[in-house]
């Protein structure tokens, strides 16, 4: 029973660290870089007491990655590269250059991971969608601002239409936050703040006291995670579940919470 237990936790890990290297996209990485990627996002959810061997782990999880019909070698001389090391204590701390052999993700491995299993969308993503999601997926947990979306290549409003529509498809998530005005002052000496959006893929949207930040300084939730936003949300649904047919108008609502239109805003996508 115990080895059965150990060789279902063994496939678990093992198709957590080929997410991982689905969020790598096409170029892949290499094996070293691979490895890092388990160390800081799928190791941690190991039970305690579960991880003492890392160094057996790590054999096992990349003898694994060797039978995976969804996992590619750049060349045949890295996966032999792996196949000789694997017969030492560290695969990666053997000679022969195995630590950095490629390694990439079928494309259809990759499809899933960035369209958070929703495949049938692909028919309605176009290049640019599809370029958008690789570098949010990229980013992992850190999101990236919105505001930085220049790095897809379309000019900015277009970046923008694109995010939209992703988070319309439920592909994309966006999070209110405040990031710090870089080398800019308020009028009382205090950093210079702005609100602006995190996007994230679903499976990396970090709870609302974790948000990090991508520029200078911590970035903090905005009025949702107050306990005046709280309250706005609660008796926002109070009111649309006495409502006939669960439908208001929005604008008089607004008004009969006495919210400010960015602070409706913050509610009503939250």
């Amino acid at each position: 029973q115990e080895g059965k237990v150990r060789v279902t936790m063994v496939e678990r890990l093992t198709a957590r660290v080929v997410s991982q290297l689905a969020f790598e996209g096409e170029e892949g990485c290499t094996l070293d870089e691979l490895w890092d990627l388990a160390v800081k996002y799928v190791l941690p959810t190991i039970p305690a007491g579960d991880d003492g061997d890392r160094g057996g782990l790590k054999t096992v999880l990349f003898r694994e990655l060797l039978e995976r019909p969804d996992v590619s070698f750049e060349s045949d001389a890295g996966r032999s590269a792996l196949e000789a090391a694997l017969q030492g204590v560290d695969p990666l701390a053997e000679s022969g250059g195995a630590g950095g052999a490629r390694v990439r993700c079928k494309q259809s491995r990759i499809d899933i991971a960035l369209t958070n299993g929703q495949v049938t969308l692909l028919n309605l993503l176009s290049e640019t969608d599809m370029k958008t999601l690789k570098f949010v997926g990229k980013a992992r947990f850190k999101g990236l601002l919105q505001k930085n979306f220049k790095v897809t290549g379309s000019p900015q409003t277009m970046a923008y239409a694109t995010i939209l529509r992703l988070c319309d498809y439920g592909l994309l998530v966006r999070r209110d936050v405040v990031t710090p005005l870089r080398d800019d002052k308020g009028r009382d000496g205090s950093p210079a703040v702005q609100n602006t959006k995190c996007v994230y893929l679903p499976c990396f949207v970090p709870p609302e006291d974790e948000l990090a930040g991508l520029t200078a300084g911590k970035v903090a939730p905005v009025f949702s995670a107050s306990a005046k936003g709280k309250e706005c949300e609660r008796r926002v649904i109070k009111h649309l579940e006495e409502a006939a047919g669960n439908v208001l108008r929005a604008n008089e609502l607004r008004k009969v919470l006495k919210l400010t239109k960015p602070q409706w805003n913050n509610t009503v996508q939250s």
